[in-house]
């Protein structure tokens, strides 16, 4: 009796490893049946025009010279955002067959989560493909193809590349100059004013002379209007800082600022004049200021540890005399 146990047992064993073989081999089968398609490669400059459908809304950027434009109002764009999206779309590789359930949910490329990019050659449409998650490791993204119902992976993790709002595309720089260019700033906030102008110091007869016996170049000043010293450092900064500005966001243009009472306002005198204007907080609990400049018609707000950077210790501008 014990014997015949032990033999339907042996017999169970031997049944259930027969099955998962055939599962093992099977399943192998399968998996090699498939092939996968064949994606060309674009040259990404042929690329005129991209369409990015999210579930709240379609972001429309078209190719104009060398910039790319957002939307009806043609906003000027972040351009080093949108060459990695030119890449993505021109150099689009799938990798590996994921799914043919049609179980679109688990991978993000259901209705209510999707991206659907379309970029197009004039009024050709060249390339077009559904974006959902990034996998768990973070080197690729679940992707599905036109006309075709699998699931696959594609090389690189891109789905952020693509889930943008308006503003997250746009160029954030608000004021751009050459900082050697600038000869004249005036900061006035409150109730008082600080100028400070660029000019060369007197020449020297008993100045250090260079290698071929020539007067050392002479660096430049920068005075006070009352002619005392600023320190050349502290304002080349200063300056510096604002020759390349960039915005935390821009505000919504249904809801313009106030700009007739700024508590700082900052002139820049170069090649023309430059202008910064920063205003109280509505509430003091907001983390960022509202602002304009001379360099961009749409209103905006600077983090808060930036805006004071401009309008805090401005007295340390001015050269403090050796005891």
């Amino acid at each position: 009796m014990k014997n015949k146990k032990f033999k339907t047992e042996y017999i169970v064993l031997a049944v259930v490893i027969v099955a998962l073989t055939l599962y093992l081999v099977l399943r192998q089968e399968d998996r090699v049946q498939y092939e996968l398609p064949k994606i060309k490669t674009l040259q990404a400059e042929t690329i005129g025009k991209i369409e990015i459908k999210k579930p709240d809304g379609l972001l429309t950027l078209v190719k104009d010279g060398d910039n790319w434009l957002l939307g009806e109002k043609k906003y000027s764009t972040d351009i080093e955002k949108i060459e990695k999206m030119l890449k993505t779309i021109s150099t689009l590789t799938v990798t590996e067959m994921v799914s043919q359930s049609k179980n679109y949910k688990r991978y993000g490329l259901h209705e209510g989560e999707r991206l659907e990019i379309k970029a197009y050659q004039g009024d050709k449409l060249i390339r077009e493909f559904l974006v959902g998650k990034n996998t768990a490791t973070y080197g690729h993204t679940f992707v599905k193809l036109v006309n075709d119902d699998r699931v696959f992976q594609a090389k690189g993790a891109f789905h952020n590349e693509f889930n943008k709002k308006q503003d997250d595309i746009r160029d954030k720089k608000v004021m751009k100059f050459d900082s050697a260019e600038i000869s004249r700033v005036d900061i006035t906030g409150g109730d008082k004013t600080y100028s400070f102008m660029k000019s060369a110091p007197k020449s020297d007869p008993g100045q250090v002379k260079d290698a071929q016996n020539q007067p050392a170049a002479e660096e430049s000043q920068w005075l006070t209007a009352d002619g005392k010293e600023g320190d050349k450092s502290k304002i080349e900064s200063y300056i510096n800082r604002l020759s390349n500005l960039t915005c935390d966001k821009f505000i919504d243009e249904n809801k313009p600022v106030d700009s007739s009472a700024p508590i700082f306002t900052i002139t820049l005198k170069g090649n023309k004049d430059y202008k910064l204007s920063i205003f109280a907080k509505m509430d003091k609990e907001d983390s960022n200021y509202s602002a304009i400049s001379s360099e961009t018609p749409y209103a905006f707000t600077l983090a808060s540890y930036m805006a004071e950077n401009f309008t805090k210790d401005l007295e340390k501008l001015v050269k403090k005399k050796d005891k």
